[in-house]
């Protein structure tokens, strides 16, 4: 749409009554309201947002899951002492975490990731949670609970009991999402090198029901 002279004549009009409204609503405000106000606009705007995220289930392999993934372990690289290497990562996801075999689990927006996750059996009846990521711009909406809560139900689907995960002592805030999710410490249970803490959660059956 195009608009006409007289078109574009309104619509600078409607644009300065916006600004001068919006100049007299924070005139009275001091620099630290003013702060907090942007800061609260933002976090509206990234739980409305983070509401409209579309999770859904790939192939570990396909474009949108390694894309993901790619951005996962660069941020392991960049937080981890001495780096990570992910050589030979991707070929065990895309075997455990297949569909069939497990599951892997992709957050998009816009058509672009935004977080990913997988499910993979590792004993009878157990389950083991890999690759939770959240984009550093998403953090704080309660995408990585949603996501979780996600790939517990989707664990449970696969006859999982329970379930397991493993994670590096750097990733502080995922340690606490994951204890406030019930996850208990547990001794290791893999020989993973970049583990450092070992947590195990029992799923509920009634979960998926209650849905």
């Amino acid at each position: 749409m195009v608009l006409t002279r007289r078109g574009r004549a309104t619509h600078r009009r409607i644009e300065d009554r916006s600004d001068a409204l919006d100049t007299a609503l924070l005139a009275p405000l001091t620099a630290r309201q003013r702060a907090r106000l942007t800061k609260a606009l933002a976090t509206a705007d990234l739980l409305v947002r983070a509401a409209t995220v579309h999770l859904r289930e790939v192939d570990p392999t396909s474009e949108t899951a390694v894309e993901a993934v790619d951005r996962y372990f660069a941020e392991l690289d960049a937080r981890f002492v001495g780096g990570f290497d992910a050589s030979g990562a991707r070929q065990d996801d895309a075997a455990a975490m297949a569909p069939g075999a497990g599951t892997f689990v992709v957050a998009t927006s816009d058509g672009r990731p935004v977080a990913c996750g997988g499910v993979q059996t590792i004993a009878p009846r157990v389950g083991e949670i890999k690759r939770m990521w959240v984009h550093p711009d998403w953090r704080g909406a309660g995408l990585g609970a949603r996501l979780l809560r996600h790939l517990e139900d989707l664990s449970l689907g696969l006859g999982h009991g329970v379930v397991r995960l493993d994670i590096n002592g750097t990733l502080t805030e995922a340690i606490a999402m994951y204890e406030r999710a019930g996850y208990r410490p547990i001794v290791r249970y893999n020989d993973n090198p970049y583990a450092q803490a070992w947590f195990e959660k029992a799923l509920a059956p009634e979960r998926c029901a209650g849905k």
